[in-house]
């Protein structure tokens, strides 16, 4: 409540996707309920049926966050089954941005058995053809208690990117976050040791964004200070938000 009071945005989909079909009645009637509020909103999808129709009606323009982790469409179709194809996230990714929309593409999970070098460099080129500025990367999450509550099916189709997990996984990530950067695009990867604008025009458009690594990360560039501790990121936070005393050893 005290975030939404004090003019922070919420995020939608972030556990389970609100342009999938069967989420589509709930997810027409939750965005005019944001529409009324005046809440600003950013969205996280692969894309689905309703996607322009239903954020074009929102007054305030969210930024909208499309993960595309592969660019070969028949390893999409076994690993993301009913999703929309790479060449749809894409579409729908060029459609936005045309429109003026800030448009994240998430290559996260990012992983070599799903995006090998060469489809990584392939799929770079298509973002500078349809104007992706921002991108986010991140490592493939799998914790034993993860797995365990995923069923065997599902299981079998991401098992060549488990097997990849750790050191090989963590080089490539950061082999292909440095080429972004090269590339010039506008990079969030989790704890990288590198100062980035990529919250500039996510700021902009949502007004607030919530307290994250990357602007604290930028700050300590500012300062030119090489060593930092938990407290000063927990200081950091309590700029904008009240902390408790958990939530600040938390931090």
């Amino acid at each position: 409540n005290w975030l939404l009071k004090n003019g922070y945005p919420i995020v939608t989909s972030n556990q389970t996707d609100c342009f999938a079909t069967n989420n589509l009645r709930n997810t027409r009637a939750f965005y005019q309920h944001l529409q009324e509020l005046g809440t600003p909103v950013f969205v996280q999808t692969k894309g689905g049926e309703g996607i322009g129709e239903i954020i074009e009606s929102l007054t305030k323009k969210p930024v909208i966050y499309i993960s595309i982790t592969m660019l070969n469409e028949e390893t999409a179709k076994r690993v993301e089954r009913n999703a929309p194809l790479p060449s749809e996230r894409l579409a729908i990714a060029r459609y936005f941005i045309e429109r003026g929309y800030v448009v994240i593409a998430a290559i996260n999970p990012c992983s070599k058995a799903w995006l090998p070098p060469e489809d990584f460099e392939a799929l770079c080129e298509k973002f500078k053809e349809i104007g992706v500025r921002h991108v986010v990367i991140e490592m493939l999450g799998m914790s034993p208690t993860r797995m365990r509550k995923i069923n065997d099916a599902r299981k079998e189709r991401i098992k060549p990117a488990v097997a990849t997990i750790g050191k090989e996984d963590q080089l490539y990530v950061r082999e292909c976050t440095e080429k972004l950067i090269e590339k010039g695009f506008l990079v969030e990867k989790k704890g990288m040791p590198f100062q980035s604008d990529f919250y500039t025009d996510v700021e902009a458009t949502l007004g607030k964004v919530m307290p994250s690594l990357q602007p604290f990360v930028n700050e300590c560039f500012t300062r030119n200070q090489q060593t930092v501790t938990f407290g000063a990121f927990a200081e950091y936070v309590e700029r904008y938000i009240p902390l408790d005393v958990e939530m600040k050893s938390n931090a």
